[in-house]
């Protein structure tokens, strides 16, 4: 074997070492490629609850023409453009008992 071919090797054999004897990654490295790969991820949209009424006969909007049962409840959102939108759920569904103003609509309420 030449001076050369030998000196490739050791060159070749030193960098497979230092490659093989290395921690992998840092804490810091892992962490900046988790945060990245949140930002760039498609989120859902977040559904700010608005407002939470009992629909009545006197409202405009009616519990019949989604046939539900009276009496049931309206939630209103604002949806991912910033325009409201407005559901109307039975006033003993998760969808209406047990949402929040100022909170995020369930995915099942969506």
């Amino acid at each position: 074997m030449s001076t050369k071919s030998l000196l490739l090797l050791f060159t070749f054999s030193l960098m497979l070492m230092v490659v093989a004897c290395s921690n992998g990654y840092t804490d810091e490295e892992v962490q900046a490629t988790v945060e990245s790969a949140v930002i760039s991820s498609p989120q859902k949209a977040f559904l700010e609850i608005t407002n939470i009424f009992e629909v009545t006969s006197g409202n405009a909007i009616s519990c019949s023409s989604r046939d539900l049962e009276s009496p049931c409840g309206g939630v209103t959102w604002l949806d991912g453009r910033g325009e409201y939108q407005v559901g109307r759920y039975a006033i003993d569904s998760t969808c209406y008992a047990e949402v929040k103003i100022g909170y995020d609509l369930p995915d099942s309420c969506r």
